[in-house]
């Protein structure tokens, strides 16, 4: 049923749209309930990519308290993935690397880049890893 409402969503207001990341996200939160993680994984994916999409097209232009105010309507993405990642990173050892983007996302500190979410950096600790992403 939920699937049904995503392509009715998505027809009418566009894949990249809040509403459309909403029910990504619910069906995310749902295949996680129900201990289907590689379809909560596709859907945590897809939701977290639109909105670190619209993170990165509006935070250049916005102050600290809009970005605030912007993370705020968002209150669940975030804290849903962590438990997941953590849950399930046992499975999947390239959602720790995820879960820092995520991190970096929600405070509005960095653009995530394919280095962070390397999992062999994970190996030399987050001090090295930050020092590397900046230089």
């Amino acid at each position: 049923m939920d699937k049904r409402a995503l392509a009715i969503v998505e027809a009418v207001d566009g894949p990249d749209h809040p509403d459309t990341r909403a029910v990504v996200l619910n069906l995310a939160i749902a295949y996680y309930g129900w201990g289907k993680t590689d379809l909560a994984a596709t859907y945590f994916d897809r939701g977290l990519a639109s909105l670190v999409k619209q993170i990165d097209s509006s935070f250049t232009y916005m102050s600290e308290r809009q970005r605030l105010q912007f993370l705020a309507t968002e209150p669940g993405a975030f804290p849903l993935f962590f438990s997941f990642a953590v849950n399930g990173q046992a499975k999947d050892p390239t959602l720790a690397g995820k879960m820092y983007d995520a991190l970096l996302w929600e405070k509005g500190w960095s653009r995530p880049t394919p280095l962070l979410s390397a999992p062999r950096y994970w190996t030399v600790g987050i001090e090295k890893l930050w020092h590397c992403s900046i230089n």
